[in-house]
């Protein structure tokens, strides 16, 4: 009786210390981690803006960040407290990427938030400064001059040098903060894919078709992010967005490769205007791609698999054809 009694006191002994710890791994984030983290976050995007390495120790970790349904409201303040200058948009994308690690129901919660900072990220892209014929000849090398001393020489390459370091002064903050909204779009495409309503799959397959004709890079990570998403949705949605894509996919199918214009990733020139890079692909193979990663969660006979055209096939259909004689 004694040995009863004594087994039933460890099992609540045991059961009463599990209780009292779950809270300590099974909460969610608080404010006060979020503003510790974001400072951090912050203080690397100086770094970062300005293009210098960010030292390892001083690398902020968000590796013991929980994001949880109940610590949603905390997550949206700290996403709004955020300030919209080249650090703080730093700042946004990387607690965006990492908030792509959490269960469906956390971004469920934080969805409008997500479409919010989405819409805004569109508008934070800009231009560079286009150069003159005339400026833009000045920041080429000098001809040579068998008659200029080495001193001279020596003097109109540091004036070269200064004139391209301005250059690079006055392009790089305007990269950073087109880099910075690419990432933003890039994961909150990413959450939504994962998370999104059936209104937000409507809407996404609409801003693809739309980004595919304005050439824009946003269709290839729109549809990078479901096909991504694809393997975890459920049948039903699947389905639904299979038959949304079959008419945008069908009209794109033989399309040649196209390139796309990336406004998140730019290329500075020192002897002319910078711009943006673009990205090369099919727009067709590219939608087909992501139904037939549909079908297979889907398994469904509305959902058959589609033929993938190939290079050739592509471009024998793009050729015209040379009239007979």
């Amino acid at each position: 009786m004694r040995k009863s009694a004594v087994l039933i006191a460890l099992l609540l002994a045991a059961g009463s210390l599990v209780m009292t710890a779950a809270p300590a791994w099974a909460a969610g984030v608080t404010k006060e981690q979020l503003d510790e983290a974001i400072a951090k976050l912050v203080a690397n995007g100086e770094l970062w803006a300005k293009d210098e390495t960010i030292p390892t120790n001083d690398r902020a970790d968000l590796k013991g960040l929980k994001f949880d349904k109940g610590s949603a409201p905390v997550t949206i303040a700290a996403l709004r407290s955020i300030k919209r200058n080249v650090p703080s948009l730093y700042a946004t994308a990387r607690l965006l990427e990492h908030l792509q690690g959490s269960d469906v129901e956390t971004l469920q919660a934080i969805l409008q938030e997500v479409r919010t900072l989405q819409m805004r990220a569109r508008s934070y892209y800009r231009s560079f400064p286009v150069m003159s014929k005339s400026h833009a000849e000045s920041m080429g090398m000098p001809k040579y001059n068998p008659r200029l001393t080495t001193a001279a020489i020596m003097a109109r390459m540091a004036s070269l040098a200064g004139r391209r370091g301005a250059k690079k002064a006055r392009d790089l903050p305007i990269a950073k903060q087109n880099e910075a909204a690419w990432d933003i779009e890039q994961a909150t495409f990413r959450i939504q894919a994962i998370a999104g309503t059936k209104t937000d799959d409507a809407r996404a397959v609409s801003a693809m078709t739309l980004a595919e004709r304005a050439s824009n890079a946003s269709f290839i990570a729109i549809v990078d992010a479901y096909i991504a998403a694809a393997p975890k949705m459920e049948a039903d949605r699947a389905v639904r967005l299979y038959q949304m894509l079959r008419v945008p996919a069908s009209r794109l199918r033989m399309v040649n490769r196209k390139n796309y214009i990336c406004k998140g990733k730019c290329l500075l020139k020192d002897e002319s205007t910078s711009t943006f890079t673009t990205v090369p692909d099919y727009p067709g193979v590219k939608m087909i791609a992501l139904m037939n990663k549909l079908v297979v969660v889907a398994k469904n006979k509305r959902c058959p698999k589609v033929k993938v055209p190939t290079a050739a096939e592509i471009k024998t259909y793009n050729t015209p054809k040379k009239k007979k004689k």
